[in-house]
């Protein structure tokens, strides 16, 4: 029966031309199997060879055992659903179910076990470490009464470049002595890929955050579907590339984000980052997109000046944002986390029918509206609304990074909330994540007056995130045991300096002289 079924699943998503599938399930230890082998079937046909297919497998069986044994009362008969699909760099699986709320925090705990203490930790501790070794990417997500969700993605086992490959020094290499040259700008060739990748190791190492630049297959694969949309700067004479510099959609808005730019050290000054900007912003408006930002590093001003210049404006600075990166022919301290400032243009004027902001917030979060030509109402709500209804579930959605940073989005506010976030943020701190990031709605009323519950936590006042359809989410953020060091921060603008002084005097863990 079980190869019966294994065939008719390699037929149904080859005739299907590997769409999404679905697979139902009842919640029954004995028919995880069923999902295994129709699984590994996708993702045999995808070019997964069988080391990953075993990965994928264990995986599910642990994702699936958990899910079965633990989020069901005794006697609980439910489906479990999971839909398998493409996605541009792999497979993606997501599994849905309506049991007992997933325990995030227990989660992350077995997360951060090191290898050293596997042998302390019980069975579905370990299980929930080969998760996070075998997935490249793992989002929980808990919907209330709606059950909860597990997003699982592993990437095609594509090579990262090879050191031995790295393009040499270039014998000058200093700024002042770059010479005048003429290239020209224009979208990448595939065949390029690797150039690309090669350059992005010479330029950063293996720092840079956006690590899929590391990877030629995936670079390729992703330009193919303008995922990462990338554009190169070409020197006329030789033909030689000397700059890179990509659109990819931003994480958390429906924005087009500028980044991914780097220039051949022995370039840097010839103003191509400045033209391949220009030449981005020229063919987003074309494309007829809501508008554009960037990230911009503050441990010196240079990308938020390039930034300005474009017309991007300042909205939110995310403090401890990433491991320093480390640029080649740039000499700085990297001792401390870099910071962030997040940076966006409208090409249209934007227009917020209600937003409900703190009231002790209302001044700055008025003047970063109207720093980005935001036309917007702001109202304070001081008071719980007498209709809420007392018995709805929080809808939380969490994500960790690379960078020991955790993302906690508040979907929707129930009874629970407070409890809900307080919970986690305590988890990531026993962990040892270095920042907490709490995103929270300005179009619900409860942000306006649960914010000072949630800044007596610990958080404090980041900015604010633009989100999708148009709306805004307000940033707090919770540095873990952190005294940062404001004053290695650098700024291009009058705001800039003014939003970093703004954000420095509500962290709770700074000392005013």
């Amino acid at each position: 029966m079980l190869l019966y079924r294994f065939y008719l699943f390699h037929e149904l998503v080859t005739k299907f031309d590997m769409e999404k599938t679905i697979i139902s399930i009842h919640n029954d230890i004995k028919l995880i199997n069923v999902v295994m082998a129709g699984t590994v079937s996708y993702a045999q046909i995808l070019g997964f060879g069988e080391k990953e297919c075993r990965h994928i497998e264990l995986i599910l069986e642990e994702v699936l055992s958990n899910v079965i044994k633990y989020d069901y009362m005794p006697g609980q008969n439910e489906n479990v659903e999971i839909e398998i699909e493409t996605s541009t760099l792999g497979i993606g699986i997501r599994i849905k179910s309506k049991g007992i709320p997933l325990d995030i925090d227990a989660i992350k705990t077995f997360e951060q076990v090191k290898p050293e203490d596997i042998l302390n930790h019980e069975a579905h501790g370990l299980g929930i470490l080969l998760i996070k070794n075998f997935a490249d990417e793992v989002i929980y997500t808990n919907k209330g009464k709606n059950g909860q969700e597990v997003w699982i993605e592993k990437y095609l086992p594509y090579n990262q470049i090879n050191h031995d490959e790295i393009l040499p020094p270039v014998a000058s290499g200093k700024v002042e002595e770059t010479p005048k040259i003429d290239f020209y700008i224009r979208r990448i060739n595939l065949e390029e890929a690797p150039v690309i990748s090669r350059l992005a190791y010479y330029t950063y190492n293996l720092s840079y955050i956006y690590d899929h630049i590391y990877y030629p297959e995936r670079v390729k694969q992703l330009n193919q579907t303008n995922e990462l949309m990338s554009y190169v700067a070409v020197n006329k004479i030789n033909e030689e590339i000397i700059g890179h510099c990509a659109l990819i959609q931003d994480e958390f808005s429906d924005l087009k984000e500028m980044a991914v730019a780097f220039v051949n050290p022995a370039y840097r000054g010839s103003g191509c980052l400045n033209e391949l900007s220009k030449f981005q912003i020229a063919d987003i408006e074309k494309m007829g997109l809501a508008g554009v930002c960037a990230h911009a590093v503050t441990k010196h001003p240079y990308s938020q000046k390039a930034a300005a210049g474009l017309g991007l404006k300042e909205t939110a600075l995310f403090i401890s944002r990433l491991t320093a990166l480390q640029m080649n022919k740039i000499i700085d301290d990297n001792s401390e986390r870099d910071s962030l400032l997040y940076m966006c243009r409208y090409f249209n004027i934007h227009r917020h029918e209600m937003v409900f902001v703190p009231f002790h917030h209302h001044e700055i979060i008025a003047k970063i509206f109207s720093n980005i030509l935001t036309e917007v109402h702001l109202f304070e709500t001081v008071s719980p609304n007498n209709n809420h209804d007392g018995e709805r579930m929080s809808v939380i959605e969490t994500k960790g990074d690379a960078y020991s940073c955790f993302h906690i989005f508040v979907k929707q506010y129930g009874n629970d909330v407070l409890k809900v976030v307080n919970k986690t943020l305590k988890a990531s701190c026993v962990n040892r994540i270095e920042t907490v990031y709490l995103y929270l709605p300005l179009d619900c009323p409860e942000t306006s007056y649960l914010c000072t519950d949630f800044e007596a936590m610990g958080f404090f006042f980041g900015g604010l995130q633009p989100g999708n359809e148009g709306k805004t989410w307000l940033l707090l953020q919770y540095l873990n045991n952190q005294k940062y060091a404001y004053e290695k921060l650098h700024f291009c603008s009058d705001f800039g300096q003014e939003l970093m002084e703004y954000i420095r005097n509500h962290d709770p863990n700074y000392e005013k002289d």
